[in-house]
């Protein structure tokens, strides 16, 4: 992926999950969706089935994840062994 590539998706990333984390809920399964809500961490299976992010991979949202110098995302392994994705550090 390109440097440009890697910013695109960074920003459509955090847009979605810092401002817009309701046009994921569709792709949520039941409880993920008040999960999201209260923790901010969102399947990335589920994030990449959204219309915006069908051309990307799960790789490619761990790229971003490891390379943006704002870390704004990060990937953290969930107990089931389910990728989540969160907005922002803590």
């Amino acid at each position: 992926m390109t440097e440009r590539q890697n910013i695109k998706l960074s920003k459509c990333l955090s847009w979605v999950l810092r401002h817009h984390l309701d046009l994921i809920y569709p792709y949520l399964d039941g409880d993920d969706i008040e999960i999201a809500k209260t923790t901010g961490f969102v399947e990335c299976e589920s994030l990449l089935k959204h219309p915006k992010f069908q051309n990307y991979s799960l790789d490619e949202i761990k790229q971003v994840c490891a390379t943006n110098d704002k870390q704004r995302l990060c990937i953290r392994q969930h107990p089931n062994n389910i990728n989540k994705i969160l907005s922002k550090n803590f």
